[in-house]
């Protein structure tokens, strides 16, 4: 080696992080770099810049408290709502596996065990004296 050489270790790592968030144009970040408001393509995007803009509105009416706790009394009231239907909506997925894992037959309930395995026996029985096993 001569005296102006130098050796460096460098660690690559075979492994790919992807980010968080998808590189788009509904990014208000992404959008501003192209001098555009952000692209609202689906019911998710629209519910956020509805939130969004509710609140800068409340930020403008700083002054107005009377109308800004109108804001924040609507919001938390939606806020409610959505939490009520969230629980409502996974009680009914509950239920729907439920019926879905009773009806393929791989429910752990004793009753619904048995009634497969009686099923497959009967099926065996019938088999057997119809001459098909």
């Amino acid at each position: 080696r001569g005296a102006g050489d130098m050796s460096i270790a460098l660690y690559v790592s075979p492994f790919v992080q992807m980010p968080k968030s998808r590189c788009s144009t509904a990014s208000p970040e992404v959008a501003a770099a192209f001098g555009k408001e952000p692209v609202v393509d689906d019911e998710e995007a629209r519910k956020q810049q509805e939130l969004k803009d509710r609140m800068e509105k409340m930020l403008r009416n700083g002054g107005d408290g009377a109308a800004a706790e109108m804001d924040v009394g609507a919001l938390q009231a939606e806020n409610a709502a959505l939490k009520a239907e969230n629980i409502e909506l996974k009680a009914a997925l509950d239920r729907a596996q439920a019926e879905i894992r009773a009806l393929k037959g791989d429910s752990d309930d004793a009753a619904t065990s048995g009634t497969k395995s009686k099923l497959k026996n009967a099926k065996a029985a019938d088999a057997i004296v119809n001459g098909q096993g």
